[in-house]
């Protein structure tokens, strides 16, 4: 995440910020959320609710990394699975 928001701040010359994995950088996430909360894991939040906090922190430093602005852009690469973050 640190990284993303070097490119963005354009201190690293990017054109393209390949995240992989991205179910890696999800478990990675899944952690901080909780850390941040203070919660022992994405379930204490309630049903369904942690996932929503996931969602929005992993898709929130994708677009602060400039992805579609001035020419930067944004690959996650992950296995293929049905699944949704």
């Amino acid at each position: 995440m640190r990284v993303a928001e070097e490119v963005r701040k354009g201190s690293v010359p990017c054109g393209t910020l390949v995240v992989d994995t991205a179910d890696w950088a999800e478990r990675l996430c899944i952690q901080a959320v909780c850390a941040k909360a203070k919660v022992n894991g994405i379930e204490d939040f309630g049903y369904g609710k942690g996932y929503t906090y996931v969602k929005e922190e992993f898709s929130t430093p994708a677009g602060r990394a400039g992805g579609g602005a001035a020419g930067r852009h944004n690959v996650g690469a992950g296995p293929c699975r049905n699944h949704q973050i």
